[in-house]
């Protein structure tokens, strides 16, 4: 994939146009393993990279194992499944759905992801000493201030001059719409995990404790700064295990 991806912007190149394409790349994609290769290519062709990622792990272990169960059923059933619902029918029955989390797994479960979060963040830091623009993005940030995907334009267009963003912003002004895509697991964690007392209680002397809390946090600042060498939305970009003071602040 990204060999043709390098191939249609040298093809663009040779015919005078500029051209811009993403494409998503997971840890469980052998990310880490071609890491120091891929990092060599990004420097060689100006490849800027977003690294994204969930503040709350225990909401993420939610979804997880809701998807996982709504993938099984769909497939006893001999139907496809689609983690977006095509149907308010559909919508209203995935979002009553609710989830026991195993007290012999949780903690290991948790520390799955915490170490996945590390090993984003390794990965990053390992692009930005090799002089690759690399910034970090919280899902909970933007979902909590949509505006804060104009910071994300600015970081990836930051190479691109003022006529070819005029260009950009037309041709994104002249596509249909997206399709909307409706959030499932909205419920709070306390409603969704039918053992929550249970878990509250394993978890309760454990960093973990901040994770089930889901206290509010504050908006980032619209005006956090976007250069490389920072995280993209500042100082609340940490994870729910560590308090205020311990990551990034």
């Amino acid at each position: 994939m990204l060999n043709q991806t390098l191939r249609q912007e040298a093809e663009a190149a040779r015919q005078g146009y500029a051209v811009t394409t993403g494409f998503k790349w997971m840890l469980s994609q052998r990310a880490g393993r071609h890491w120091p290769w891929f990092v060599e290519i990004c420097r060689d062709f100006g490849v800027r990279l977003v690294f994204l990622l969930r503040r709350n792990a225990a909401r993420q272990l939610v979804s997880r194992l809701l998807n996982a169960e709504d993938k099984a059923r769909a497939q006893a059933g001999g139907l496809r499944h689609s983690a977006h619902p095509n149907s308010e029918s559909r919508l209203d029955e995935l979002r009553s759905r609710r989830v026991t989390f195993r007290r012999d797994q949780v903690l290991e479960q948790l520390q799955d992801m915490r170490e996945k979060w590390d090993e984003l963040e390794r990965l990053r830091l390992y692009a930005l000493a090799r002089g690759v623009p690399s910034a970090r993005v919280v899902y909970e940030d933007v979902d909590a201030d949509h505006s804060l995907v104009g910071n994300l334009s600015d970081f990836l267009l930051a190479d691109v001059g003022a006529e070819e963003r005029a260009n950009c912003a037309a041709a994104f002004a002249s596509r249909p719409p997206p399709q909307g895509h409706e959030k499932i697991h909205t419920s709070s964690l306390e409603d969704v995990i039918v053992n929550f007392k249970e878990v509250w209680h394993l978890l309760h002397n454990t960093p973990w404790r901040h994770c089930l809390a889901e206290e509010p946090h504050p908006p980032p600042d619209p005006g956090a700064v976007v250069d490389a060498s920072s995280s993209l939305y500042g100082s609340n970009s940490r994870p729910c295990w560590e308090p205020p003071g311990h990551f990034g602040d």
